[in-house]
Formats: structure tokens, sequence, C-alpha cells
């Protein structure tokens, strides 16, 4: 067996990739990217790679994330890598509204009244409220 195929190998090449970076992995031949049926899930390597890293994750990030039955574990993954990143307000949609001192900060216009508006992020909300 190729040191490459070994699951413990792309394991350790994984945590160096984020999710986009996994799926070209995936892509790039058979035996990285389809199923193994020497597997017991049939998991392929980068799928199963990106399984443990999941796992590596603290009890709280899991129970942010439950995996739904038709995700696969490198768009999991993704997510993770999103929860663990700072959030930042990619878009301002409106009025009254304004950057604090960084994106990740938005700030009321002082004297411009109640107008309504909105901020955009590339987060996606998975659990809780959305207010």
């Amino acid at each position: 067996e190729s040191a490459l195929f070994n699951p413990d190998v792309m394991f350790l090449l994984a945590a160096l990739l984020d999710a986009r970076d996994l799926c070209q992995v995936s892509l790039t031949c058979k035996t990285l990217g389809g199923e193994r049926t020497d597997a017991v899930d049939g998991l392929s390597l980068v799928e199963e790679a990106a399984r443990r890293l999941f796992e590596c994750a603290s009890e709280w990030e899991r129970s942010c994330l439950r995996k739904y039955p038709d995700e696969g574990w490198i768009e999991l993954h993704h997510h993770l890598l999103m929860l663990r990143s700072k959030l930042t307000f990619d878009q301002l949609v409106g009025g009254n509204i304004q950057y604090g001192e960084e994106r990740s900060i938005i700030r009321a216009i002082p004297g411009q009244g109640w107008l309504s508006s909105a901020l955009c992020s590339n987060h996606v909300m998975r659990s809780g409220k959305h207010f």
C-alpha cells in the first residue's frame, strides 16, 4: 500500500487543508475520492480524513454542528472551520448602520432614527435562534 493512500497519512495531510482543498484532493484520483470497499462505512480516504478531523473537534463544537443524514464529512469539516473563524459581516444593506473598527463590528449611525437595516455574512446558521 502506498504511503499516500494510507488513511493515517491522508488524515495528517487533511489537517493542513481547508474543505475546498479537500474537495480538490478527492477529485485527483479514484483512490483518494472514491468509495472504498474495504472500509466499514464505505467512505473515501478524503471523507474518512474529514470525519477524523471533525472527531478531533471539542465537545462544544460537535454539539453546534450536528451531522445531517445527507451531509458529507467534508461539508461538515467546512462548517467546523467556519465556526472557528472570526465572524465578519460581508455586506451591509439599508441605512443607519456602518462598520466599526473592523468588519466584525456593526454600529448604528447616531441621530439617524430607526431605519430598517440588514447585514450579511458567509456563515450559515445551523442551530439556535435567529433574531
